[in-house]
C-alpha cells in the first residue's frame, strides 16, 4: 500500500491528467502510464474507481456510470461550477430525489480545492432556514466528498432577469417579499457567523409557490475566524460584479459585504440591468470601487422613491454606510413594500457636502463659503427632523411594528414612546401596542423537568377542559379541575414493547386510552391499553390493530376477524363490550381506519392493487355500521395517510405515486349519499408529499373547516375545505405535528428550533413560546384547553410540563371562572367583583392582580342574573338571584364588598314573576327590580329589604338602566301597544325592541341598543336627558356590532362608552363633544358573546366577561398600557 507521500504523488500526477475537458482525460492518464511505468498500476486503478462511480462525465450529458454512488443513483445533471456538479440523485435509503453536489474529478486531487469543498460540507450542516436550501447529508465515497441536498426546483433570478422584462408594481411587489425572505436567511446565516461571498441572481432559486432559496454556500467562510481563509488565484473570491469595494480591494468579509451584494441582485432585478459597467472586468471593478452609486428608477421609473433609497443604501461604498445587518434591510424591504416609513435616511446635507469635499477639493476650496452655507443649513435641518420626529410618536411605534414582533423592536418601541412623552392617548398606537405585542407568559409550571423520570409522551384535556391528563415514561399523570400540581395516576408495564415515539393518549370520561404502533411500518400493528375508574392497572389490553381511539360513544378498536373482514369493537363507559362486524363487499387488503369522534362515522383505507388504494365509510347507529353507498379510489403506492374532521364530513388523503412525483393531498365530502371529492391541496410542492395533516371543526356562519398540512419541504401551508391555500408558514424552522385549538381556528405547531409557535385564523402569529431545548429525538408535546379560553399545556424534556397563557399585551385574563360571566362590578382601587350564572362570585384584589389571586366564594348555588354595585365608590352590591334553575323564585342579596359579607337578603313575592334585572341610582337606600308583573322599588333600611306594597309601574319590562345620578330608572316595556321607552314624568314610543341600556353616571346620555332587521341589531342610538322634566332627545346612532349588542358600560367620569356583542366584539368610544364618530378602538379577545362590562373607578382599564369563562382586563390608557408591555418583555 502506497505510503502518506506517495499517495501525494500520485494525487498530484492524476489530477494533472483531469486538467482539460473529460474527453482528453483518458488518454491523458494511458499518457501517463507510459511515461512512468511505476505508477501504471496506481493510476489505473484510480481513473478506474472514478469511472465506476459515473464521475468521468463533464455534466453535460447523463451521467456516465456502471454503478451507483453509494446510497445515491445519479440520474441526471443539473449543473455545476468550476468546483462541483450537481446530479439529479435518488436517495435510496428515503426514497426520495435530492440534489447531490459531488467534487469535479478534474478537482479530487487540488489541496486547495479539496480543502475548500470539505468547508463546505462542514459549513452546509451548520445553516438552517426555510429559505436556504437544506442540506440533509454530508459525506465521502470511495474518496470522493459530497453534500445531498434538497432538490430545488424553479427558475433563478438569473432566469428571470434574461426574460428582459422590466417588473411593473405587482412584479416588484413579489420581488420584494422575495429578496425580504432571502434577506433573512442571510441573517440567520450571519448569526451562525458565516458569510455568503457569492450571491447573485444565479444563487436565488424561486420555487413554483413563489419561495425563495438561497443556494450555493461553496464561497462562504467564517467571518469570526481567520483560520479558513482560502483564496482564489487572483486573491478574491466571488463573482465581480457583484462583490463590494472592500471585498474587491482585499478587506476582510462581514455581514454587510453579502448585503452589498444582495442590493447588487436587486438592482439587476428592478432595472434589468447591472449597477455597474466597463468594457472589461478591471474598469467594471474600477467603477464599483469609485463610481457614485446609481439610481435604479433611471431604468425602471416604477421604482419608488423609498424602495430606491433602500437599494442605494445596500450599495453604499462604506460599509459602515449600509445596512449593519440583514434584517434591517429586510425590515425596510417590507417597509417599502407596504408604503411604511424606513429605517435607511436619505443623506443629510452635511454628509453630502463632505463627499463632495472628498470627492473634488478644489471645487470645494473655491466654494468654502457655499459650503459654510451648507453645513449651517444642514444643522438646522437636522434639528428641524428631529423635532419632526419627536412629535410623530404615533407614526414611530406603527411602523416599528410593520418590521414583526421581535422582541429587540418591542423594546425600541417601548423606550421610544417613553422617551417622546407617551403615545398622546393615540387609539391607534394604542391598538398597535394592544394586539401586536405577544404576552405568552409561563402562567404554572406543573412538573418540573428535574422530576419527570421519562419523556413526555403525550397530554391531552378532556373535552369539558377539567382534567389534563400527562403520560411521562411508563406513567400517566393527572391534573384535576385546574388545580396543580400534576399528581401520579396509573403505572404501567406492558408486555407488547412500549413505543414513545408513536404513543398516543386519549382522556375517557373515567380513565385514560393509550395506544402506540410497533416496528416498521406494517398493518395491525397498533397496540391499546385502557384505564378505568380508580384501577391502578389496565382493564383492557389489545394488540394486532388497525386503530383505537375514543369518540362520544366510548372506546372503540377496529382490527381484522378470521376471515379477513374488518370489525369494530366498542366499550361503553359502563364496561359493556360489543363487537361488530363490518358489511363489505370489497377484495381489498385493510391498511388503516380511523373514527370521526363527534359522530362516530367511521373510514378505512385498503389496498386494491400496487397502484391503488380505496376509501370506505360507515354511519354509526344503534343497529351498527351501516356503509355508505359509494367510495373512492385513490393514487397510492405506499400506505395512504388519511385524516378526517371531528364532525366526519371531511376527510384527507395523502400518499405518494412514483419515485419523483407526489400526488396531493384530496380532500373529500362525506355525506350519506357517499364520498365525492371535494379538490385537490395543490400547493406546486409537486416533489414535496404532505407529511402531517390535521383537520379543523367546523366553524363560523358558513361552518367551514380548515386544513393544516406540513410538507416534506417543511413548509406549514393551510386550506379552507375548498382546497383554496390561504396561508404559507415558509419561514418555519422545520414545523412539526400541527393542530388545531377546540372551538376556533387557531392552530399550533413545533419548530425545530424549540418554540412552539402560535397563529390565527388569519394566520397571523400570535404567540411564539420558548418551549424547552430539544435535542435530537427527544418527545415534545402540546395541546389547548377546549373552549375559547386562551391556555396551552406543554411538555418537553428540556422544561417540563408547563401551562401558558396566550394574550397580546392589552388583554390580562382572569383565569379560574367556571361558568358564564353574567356581571361585573368595579371595586376601589381597580379591584372587580365578577359573578357567574352558576352562582359563583369572584374578586379581584387590587394588590394581588395575578390571575391566580381571584378569589372565589358561592353564593349558596343559586345562579346570579343580574349585580349592581350601591354608592358612588362601590361600598355595597345587590345581587338578583334565580334560587333553581328552572324555578320561581327569585332573591335580592346585599353584600358588603369590603370583605363580601351578606349584610341582608329577601325572597321576592311570587306574584311579580319571574324577575329579570336590576338597578340602583343616585339614592343609596333603594333598589329597582325589574320583573314581568311590573317594576318594583325596594327600600334598603337599616333593618333589612323592605317589599313595596304597589309596584312603580304594572307593564311587564324587560330592559332596565339607571345611572349614579338618577332619581328614578328607566325601563323599556313592551305590550300589544308596542315598544315603549317608560321613565318617572313619561314615556314614549321605540320603532324596535330593546336588547341593552344604560344611563351615563352623570345623567347626561341614555344609550339603547337594538333593531328590528338583523343589520340593525348591532345599532346603538344616544339620547340626551334634559332636566326638569326629564325627557331623553335622540342624538344619533352608530352600528359597529355585527350581532346584537349585548351590554353597555360607561366609565365613572361618563367621558368613555363602551359596548359588547355576541359577536364577541368590544367598541370603545368618547362621548366628550368634538370627538370624530370613527374615533372607535375595537378590542378583540372574546370567542363568545360578551356578557357583562365595568370600567374600573380610575378609569385606567376596563373588564369584560363573555358567556364562555372568560374575563378579561383592558389597560386603556397609555401608561396602563405601557407598563404592561414593559412587564411582559420583562418576562421575556
Amino acid at each position: 500500500m502506497p505510503d502518506d507521500e506517495e499517495n501525494t504523488a500520485a494525487d498530484e500526477l492524476l489530477g494533472a491528467c483531469l486538467e482539460g475537458p473529460s474527453s482528453t482525460w483518458a488518454p491523458a492518464v494511458e499518457k501517463a502510464c507510459q511515461e512512468k511505468p511505476e505508477w501504471a498500476a496506481e493510476l489505473r486503478a484510480r481513473f478506474g474507481r472514478l469511472s465506476d462511480l459515473g464521475l468521468t462525465s463533464s455534466g453535460d450529458g447523463p451521467p456516465d456510470r456502471s454503478e451507483d454512488f453509494g446510497d445515491f443513483r445519479l440520474l441526471a445533471p443539473l449543473g455545476g461550477g468550476a468546483m462541483g456538479i450537481v446530479y439529479l440523485a435518488w436517495w435510496t435509503e428515503r426514497g426520495m430525489p435530492v440534489a447531490l453536489k459531488l467534487m469535479r474529478p478534474g478537482r479530487l486531487f487540488h489541496s486547495d480545492t479539496r480543502r475548500r469543498f470539505d468547508r463546505e460540507m462542514q459549513l452546509a450542516a451548520l445553516i438552517e432556514h426555510p429559505a436556504i436550501c437544506e442540506v440533509y447529508e454530508v459525506g465521502e465515497h470511495d474518496g470522493t466528498p459530497y453534500i445531498a441536498m434538497r432538490l430545488v426546483e424553479g427558475q433563478t433570478l438569473e432566469e428571470r432577469i434574461e426574460g428582459g422584462l422590466v417588473p411593473d408594481d405587482a412584479a416588484i411587489t413579489k420581488l420584494l417579499r422575495e429578496v425580504e425572505q432571502i434577506a433573512l436567511a442571510l441573517h440567520a446565516a450571519h448569526q451562525k457567523g458565516l458569510v455568503h461571498r457569492d450571491l447573485k441572481p444565479a444563487n436565488i432559486m424561486v420555487t413554483p409557490e413563489g419561495e425563495p432559496v438561497l443556494l450555493d454556500f461553496g464561497l462562504a467562510r467564517r467571518f469570526d475566524s481567520d483560520s479558513d481563509v482560502l483564496t482564489d488565484e487572483a486573491g478574491r473570491v466571488g463573482t465581480p460584479a457583484y462583490m463590494s469595494p472592500e471585498a474587491l480591494t482585499g478587506g476582510s468579509p462581514d455581514p454587510r459585504t453579502d448585503i452589498y451584494s444582495l442590493g447588487a441582485t436587486l438592482f439587476e432585478c428592478l432595472s434589468g440591468t447591472r449597477p455597474y459597467h466597463g468594457p472589461t472586468a478591471q474598469a467594471m471593478m474600477h467603477e464599483i470601487i469609485s463610481a457614485p452609486v446609481p439610481d435604479p428608477r433611471i431604468q425602471n421609473p416604477t421604482v419608488s422613491p423609498a424602495l430606491a433609497l433602500v437599494v442605494r443604501t445596500a450599495l453604499a461604498k462604506r460599509p459602515g454606510n449600509r445596512y449593519q445587518d440583514a434584517a434591517e434591510l429586510a425590515a425596510d424591504l417590507a417597509a417599502a413594500r407596504l408604503g411604511l416609513k424606513l429605517r435607511a435616511q436619505k443623506p443629510s446635507v452635511l454628509s453630502r457636502t463632505w463627499r463632495l469635499i472628498q470627492r473634488r477639493p478644489k471645487a470645494a476650496a473655491y466654494g468654502a463659503s457655499t459650503g459654510l452655507a451648507l453645513v449651517l443649513l444642514a444643522w438646522f435641518g437636522l434639528d428641524y427632523r428631529a423635532k419632526a420626529r419627536a412629535s410623530s410618536a404615533r407614526k414611530v411605534v406603527i411602523e416599528a411594528f410593520a418590521g414583526g414582533n421581535e422582541l429587540e423592536v418591542l423594546r425600541e418601541v417601548s423606550r421610544a414612546v417613553r422617551a417622546l412623552g407617551g403615545a398622546g392617548n393615540s387609539s391607534t398606537v394604542q391598538d398597535v401596542l394592544r394586539n401586536r405585542v405577544v404576552g405568552f407568559r409561563d402562567f404554572k409550571l406543573l412538573r418540573r423537568a428535574e422530576e419527570m423520570s421519562g419523556s413526555v409522551w403525550g397530554c391531552e384535556f378532556e373535552a369539558s377542559g377539567n382534567r389534563l391528563l400527562v403520560g411521562i415514561g411508563n406513567q400517566i399523570f393527572a391534573q384535576e379541575d385546574g388545580s396543580p400540581p400534576l399528581h401520579e395516576r396509573w403505572t404501567f408495564e406492558s408486555q407488547l414493547g412500549f413505543n414513545l415515539l408513536t404513543a398516543k393518549l386519549f382522556p375517557t370520561d373515567a380513565g385514560a386510552l393509550v395506544t402506540w404502533a410497533g416496528e416498521g411500518e406494517v398493518p395491525f400493528n397498533l397496540h391499546m391499553l385502557l384505564f378505568d375508574g380508580q384501577d391502578t392497572e389496565p382493564v383492557f389490553e389489545r394488540s394486532g390493530l388497525l386503530c383505537a381511539q375514543n369518540d362520544r360513544h366510548g372506546v372503540l378498536w377496529v382490527e381484522l376477524d378470521g376471515e379477513g373482514r374488518l370489525q369494530v369493537g366498542r366499550r361503553t363507559p359502563q364496561g359493556v363490550e360489543s363487537m361488530h362486524v363490518l358489511e363489505e363487499t370489497d377484495d381489498v387488503t385493510w391498511e388503516t381506519a380511523l373514527a370521526a369522534p363527534g359522530t362516530g362515522r367511521l373510514f378505512a383505507v385498503g389496498r386494491v392493487d400496487q397502484d391503488q388504494a380505496r376509501l370506505r365509510a360507515w354511519n354509526w347507529s344503534a343497529a351498527g355500521y351501516i356503509p355508505l353507498p359509494t367510495h373512492v379510489d385513490v393514487k397510492a403506492e405506499s400506505p395512504a395517510g388519511v385524516v378526517c374532521s371531528e364532525d366526519g364530513e371531511l376527510v384527507v388523503t395523502a400518499s405518494k405515486n412514483g419515485r419523483l412525483r407526489v400526488e396531493p393531498a384530496q380532500v373529500w365530502a362525506v355525506e350519506d349519499g357517499g364520498i365525492h371529492q371535494r379538490g385537490a391541496l395543490q400547493s406546486g410542492a409537486v416533489n414535496h408529499p404532505a407529511t402531517q395533516l390535521v383537520v379543523s371543526e367546523a366553524l363560523g356562519e358558513e361552518q367551514e373547516h380548515l386544513i393544516a398540512c406540513v410538507h416534506d419541504d417543511r413548509v406549514l401551508r393551510v386550506w379552507d375545505e375548498q382546497c383554496s391555500l390561504q396561508h404559507t408558514m415558509a419561514d418555519l424552522p422545520t414545523p412539526r405535528a400541527p393542530r388545531f385549538r377546540p372551538g376556533t381556528h387557531w392552530f399550533e405547531v413545533w419548530c425545530r428550533d424549540s418554540t412552539v409557535r402560535v397563529f390565527d385564523e388569519q394566520g397571523r402569529s400570535r404567540a411564539t413560546l420558548a418551549a424547552g431545548t430539544l435535542a435530537s429525538g427527544q418527545l415534545h408535546t402540546a395541546c389547548f384547553l377546549p373552549g375559547s379560553s386562551p391556555v396551552l399545556v406543554t411538555g418537553s424534556v428540556g422544561n417540563g410540563v408547563r401551562e401558558w397563557t396566550l394574550l397580546p399585551a392589552g388583554q390580562v385574563l382572569l383565569a379560574g371562572i367556571r361558568g358564564g360571566v353574567s356581571s361585573t362590578l368595579p371595586l376601589g382601587d381597580a379591584g372587580y367583583v365578577i359573578t357567574t350564572s352558576g352562582g359563583e362570585i369572584y374578586r379581584t384584589q387590587p394588590s394581588h392582580p395575578h390571575p391566580t389571586e381571584v378569589q372565589d366564594l358561592r353564593l349558596k348555588g343559586e345562579g346570579i342574573i343580574d349585580a349592581a354595585s350601591v354608592g358612588q365608590r362601590g361600598e355595597r352590591a345587590v345581587f338578583l338571584t334565580q334560587v333553581e334553575p328552572a324555578g320561581s323564585e327569585f332573591r335580592v342579596h346585599i353584600w358588603q364588598l369590603g370583605d363580601l359579607g351578606e349584610s341582608a337578603m329577601c325572597s321576592l313575592p311570587a306574584a311579580w314573576g319571574p324577575a329579570r334585572q336590576i338597578a340602583c341610582g343616585s339614592r343609596e337606600d333603594v333598589v329597582w327590580v325589574l320583573c314581568e308583573k311590573g317594576l318594583y322599588e325596594l327600600d334598603l333600611g337599616k333593618n333589612g329589604l323592605r317589599l313595596p306594597d304597589t309596584p312603580l309601574t304594572t307593564m311587564g319590562g324587560w330592559v332596565l338602566a339607571a345611572g349614579a345620578q338618577s332619581e328614578m330608572p328607566f325601563a323599556v316595556f313592551s305590550d300589544s301597544n308596542g315598544v315603549r321607552l317608560w321613565w318617572q314624568d313619561g314615556e314614549s314610543p321605540l320603532p324596535h325592541p330593546v336588547s341593552a341600556m344604560r344611563v351615563s353616571p352623570d345623567g347626561q346620555y341614555l344609550v339603547m341598543a337594538g333593531g328590528t332587521e338583523r343589520a340593525e341589531l348591532g345599532q346603538c342610538t344616544i339620547y340626551t336627558l334634559e332636566a326638569n322634566p326629564t325627557k331623553p332627545i335622540r342624538q344619533g346612532s352608530f352600528t359597529e356590532h355585527t350581532g346584537p349588542v349585548t351590554c353597555i358600560a360607561f366609565s365613572k367620569d361618563s367621558r368613555w362608552l363602551a359596548t359588547g356583542g355576541a359577536d364577541g366584539l368590544i367598541c370603545l368610544r368618547s362621548t366628550e363633544p368634538g370627538s370624530s364618530p370613527a374615533h372607535v378602538r375595537k378590542l378583540r379577545g372574546h370567542a363568545g358573546t360578551v356578557r357583562s362590562l365595568a370600567f374600573s373607578m380610575d378609569g385606567q382599564e376596563l373588564l369584560s366577561g363573555d358567556d364562555q369563562e372568560v374575563a378579561l382586563r383592558w389597560p386603556l390608557t397609555d401608561e396602563a398600557l405601557l407598563e404592561r408591555v414593559e412587564g411582559l418583555l420583562e418576562a421575556k
